[in-house]
């Protein structure tokens, strides 16, 4: 099965060291380090000097391991030492289950610096089969520090113990009772702890100290009140440490919503003929002459077939394949009266990888049953992870990547793109003047401007960016200018954007390694942001579904970590800017990749599917009516 979405990895790395016209002191981490001085604050000098037992070469952490278990607890004995650093006022040692060492298991705060001629120490005891962090700081005159070459130092390695320690989803994703925590025994945990926090991160309620039962856990909590919450499990070890049971997100919490009143109503389709194959990520667009169904991702490949669907008399009609585009996966546009697809990843269907981004396309017309080839010539390069907008007649390219993968080392996002004219057929080529490259991003037609926001820019044999900037395009004059970046969302790619009419929604999408659930409305009128209440809001998902229905706009479905599939979505209103729960009676199945249009009153959902990280899922055929709240 292919998908459409894809998965981003960002790897930060710092690189601090010592100017080229200096000769490095290997003892020192500090940006004004010559050989023989100390690291010193900015306005600090000092002649150089050695401690009588300073030792040659770098500073580092010494690490003491007894072979001998600790009698009492059975804990492994470490003996941490160190060096005295010249001139240090205090050290700072701190034992962490992070590399940051942010949130200290232990810390000792206040180490003096008395000693030049023998070392530091401190003896701890730690469980074998725990990954810890040693991290240790110098504090120096004129508030300036310095760090052992090897902080922080690692200790001992995740055990089977530690990762078999997990906290399951408390499906189903939405409660309106009571709610199940179940987790998987973390072995000789001599208690529990549960945590329950909202989505700003209140504490809503505690639970401690709940007793091991074993293999199996679990723990009913009632009476919570209707909102979006954030579970965590922390097994009480004999060391004195609390650790968190894993999830699918790694050491994220799992969300899980509580509804005494979802709203909306859900309607199966059986149609009178056969619906075409099931599918993912296809075009799907409500008309006036029916809701057309075209390509997407079937078990079978990507597909380069559709058909038109006619709630009326409740057929499916086959749509000519004759001139159109060839199979691919990547976005589509509705004029009003044509289908525009343009650009995008073909795939080779035997081997289910991607072989070719493309710059080509096709436009069709459902009054005519008729495809035909857009012009390439003065066309965009090709590519992929662009957005294509309609505005009025003509369709709006933007953005993308060169590359069959964002990941590869010399890929490069595009500023630039092109305005389609499908009465003149032809190409207009548009370039942004603020040299700001983009894919993954969001752009929506106000009627008289486009709107460009967030996203990821990446350049040849550079890491990935993740965009907070957005732009504003005026077609008629050919000018951009920035929009306004106070109160923005955070930046992200893969968000979902919506016009509303007068404002631009931006919802989701993905920071870095997870999915988020929150965004805020850009009013072009006021070049000014507000926030999103994001208050009974839906889970953060990778592969939602989102619409705007005139009023509200809806959010459903996606998978919220490796394999937790959500079935329930939410309504936002921007009038009230208020969040509904959507109905789970006789909602679809969990799934992820449903393709979505509508009118102002329903919403008709297609396809998507079930796979998870343990499970090859299944591809629905499905055609599904929503019905909104008056």
């Amino acid at each position: 099965m292919l998908k459409s979405g894809y998965i981003l990895s960002f790897l930060v790395f710092a690189l601090i060291g010592c100017s080229q016209d200096k000769k490095v002191n290997t003892r020192c981490k500090h940006s004004s380090c010559e050989e023989g001085a100390l690291a010193t604050g900015a306005n600090a000098t000092f002649s150089p000097f050695k401690f009588p037992n300073a030792p040659e070469g770098p500073w580092t952490i010494k690490l003491e391991e007894s072979p001998v278990p600790d009698p009492k607890t059975g804990l492994k004995k470490l003996k941490v030492s160190w060096a005295p650093y010249p001139n240090a006022k205090k050290y700072q040692l701190m034992i962490a289950l992070d590399n940051t060492c942010t949130n200290p298991l232990k810390a000792y705060d206040n180490i003096i610096g008395i000693f030049y001629d023998q070392d530091y120490s401190r003896e701890l005891l730690i469980d074998n089969g725990i990954k810890i962090f040693i991290c240790l700081k110098a504090f120096l005159p004129d508030n300036a520090t310095a760090s052992p070459e090897n902080s922080p130092l690692t200790v001992g390695a995740e055990s089977e113990r530690k990762l078999s320690f997990r906290l399951l989803p408390p499906l189903p994703s939405m409660h309106s009772g009571p709610v199940k925590i179940q987790w998987t025994e973390l072995k000789g945990a001599i208690s529990y702890d549960i945590s329950l926090t909202d989505s700003k991160g209140k504490i809503i309620q505690t639970i401690a100290n709940i007793k091991n039962a074993g293999l199996l856990n679990s723990y009913e909590i009632s009476g919570l009140p209707q909102g979006r919450y954030f579970l965590r499990v922390l097994g009480n070890d004999p060391s004195g440490m609390k650790i968190k049971a894993l999830t699918d997100k790694k050491d994220a919490p799992y969300e899980f919503l509580v509804s005494q009143e979802p709203v909306g109503a859900w309607n199966f389709l059986k149609a009178a003929n056969p619906a075409p194959s099931g599918r993912t990520d296809a075009a799907f667009v409500y008309t006036p002459q029916g809701i057309i169904l075209w390509g997407g991702s079937t078990s079978d490949g990507i597909a380069q077939d559709g058909a038109i669907y006619n709630p009326s008399t409740n057929q499916w009609t086959p749509m000519s394949v004759l001139n159109s585009p060839e199979p691919r996966l990547g976005p589509f546009a509705w004029t009003g009266s044509q289908l525009v697809i343009w650009g995008g990843s073909n795939f080779d269907n035997s081997s289910l990888k991607a072989t070719q981004n493309l710059g080509n396309g096709s436009a069709y017309d459902p009054l005519k049953n008729q495809w035909v080839p857009l012009a390439t010539a003065g066309a965009p390069a090709a590519r992929q992870a662009h957005t294509l907008t309609a505005m009025e007649h003509s369709v709006f390219v933007w953005g993308g990547i060169d590359q069959l993968s964002i990941g590869d080392k010399s890929a490069r996002t595009f500023n630039d793109g092109g305005i389609y004219d499908t009465i003149t057929q032809r190409w207009t080529p548009v370039m942004s003047t603020s040299g700001i490259s983009r894919a993954y991003h969001c752009s929506v037609w106000t009627g008289t401007v486009m709107l460009i926001w967030g996203g990821a820019e990446k350049k040849p044999d550079h890491e990935l960016a993740l965009l907070t900037h957005g732009e504003i395009f005026d077609p008629k004059t050919q000018q951009w200018r920035a929009m306004n970046n106070v109160g923005q969302p955070a930046a992200r790619y893969a968000h979902n954007c919506v016009w509303t009419g007068k404002k631009m929604l931006v919802w989701g999408g993905s920071v870095q390694f997870f999915a988020v659930s929150n965004g805020a409305a850009y009013d072009p009128g006021t070049d000014s942001w507000s926030p999103i209440d994001d208050v009974n809001s839906p889970l953060a998902t990778i592969g939602e579904a989102s619409y705007w229905s005139g009023k509200y706009l809806m959010v459903w479905g996606g998978r919220e970590g490796e394999s937790n599939l959500v079935q329930v979505g939410g309504l936002y209103d921007p009038e009230s800017n208020k969040w509904q729960f959507t109905t789970l009676q006789g909602a679809p199945s969990p799934r992820w990749g449903v393709s979505l249009s509508g009118t102002g009153e329903k919403v008709y959902f297609f396809g998507g599917d079930s796979i998870q990280k343990t499970s090859p899922g299944k591809v629905y055929d499905e055609l599904v009516e929503f019905t909104f709240p008056p």
